[in-house]
C-alpha cells in the first residue's frame, strides 16, 4: 500500500555533535507558496518606509511559524546542554536556534531558493 514518504531524518553532527538529528517534513504546496510570498515581500520592501520594522517583524513571525510546521522533531540542545523545546508547531523553539542552525534548516527546506532537497527518482510509468 502506498505511504507518503515526506519526513526525512537528517544527521547533524556539524551543528550539534555526534548522534544529533533533526526530522523535517516536506513542505506542502500551500507552505511553499507562503514561503515564496515571504521572500517576495522581503525583496520588495522599502527600508525607508514608516512601517518597515513592523513588516519585517510580521514576516519573521510567519517564517518561524512555517519552519515550525515543517520541523517535526530533533534531539538538539542549547549551549548548556539542556534539550531545546520540541519544534513542531512551536515557533518559539525556532527562535532559540543559532543562526547556523536556522540557516541549515532553511537550506533543507529550500528557503533560500536553492535546490537543497533531493529530487525524487522519477521513473517512467508502465503501460497498463
Amino acid at each position: 500500500m502506498p505511504e507518503r514518504q515526506n519526513v526525512r531524518t537528517i544527521e547533524t553532527p556539524q551543528l550539534q555533535g555526534d548522534d544529533s538529528w533533526i526530522k523535517i517534513k516536506a513542505m506542502s504546496v500551500a507552505q511553499y507558496n507562503c514561503r515564496a510570498a515571504i521572500n517576495r515581500s522581503l525583496n520588495t520592501m522599502d527600508a525607508t518606509a514608516e512601517d518597515y520594522e513592523d513588516r519585517v517583524a510580521a514576516l519573521d513571525r510567519e517564517s518561524n511559524q512555517l519552519m515550525a510546521e515543517c520541523v517535526v522533531d530533533w534531539n538538539w540542545v542549547d549551549d548548556d546542554g539542556n534539550p531545546l523545546p520540541k519544534p513542531h508547531n512551536n515557533p518559539d523553539a525556532i527562535r532559540k536556534l543559532t543562526m547556523p542552525e536556522l540557516m541549515f534548516i532553511g537550506e533543507q527546506l529550500n528557503f533560500n531558493g536553492d535546490n537543497a532537497q533531493k529530487k525524487p527518482n522519477l521513473k517512467p510509468s508502465k503501460k497498463r
